[in-house]
């Protein structure tokens, strides 16, 4: 079970990463059309 739990543990840092990175995007391009 511990073994299970580093690589989720991994990956979920990832592609929380990868949505903050998409929102920021997005955020950026709705400033520049204001």
């Amino acid at each position: 079970v511990v073994h299970d739990v580093k690589p989720s543990r991994n990956t979920d840092k990832s592609s929380v990463f990868l949505i903050l990175n998409e929102l920021m995007t997005r955020f950026i391009g709705l400033a520049g059309s204001f």
